[in-house]
């Protein structure tokens, strides 16, 4: 496991392909590597800024890194991009009620 994902973060970071990014970005979110998701996802929006997938998943990142308020910006952004966005409603849905139970 530990060599896919080095593979997978050694393309993102020689690589300008957006979804190797996004896997890398991801990746590192789910091992709580939140400031270099956040840089990965900066990356990608450089390039891409109405890129809903990673409005939303840099909101997920947020959120996960315990920064709800940061995360319902970038919620809205992603909803500013397309009001329709599934998961961006569902998780700023979300977000927000986690922010009402504490």
């Amino acid at each position: 496991m530990k060599n896919i994902e080095c593979n997978i973060i050694e393309s993102a970071e020689s690589d300008s392909d957006i979804e190797e990014i996004l896997d890398a970005a991801y990746l590192m979110t789910i091992q709580g590597n939140f400031e270099r998701a956040f840089s990965l996802y900066d990356r990608i929006l450089e390039k891409e800024p109405k890129n809903v997938r990673a409005v939303n998943s840099k909101a997920v990142a947020l959120q996960q890194a315990g920064k709800n308020d940061e995360a319902l910006v970038w919620y809205d952004k992603a909803l500013k991009i397309d009001p329709r966005d599934a998961n961006a409603l569902y998780n700023k849905a979300c977000t927000k009620a986690l922010q009402t139970s504490l």
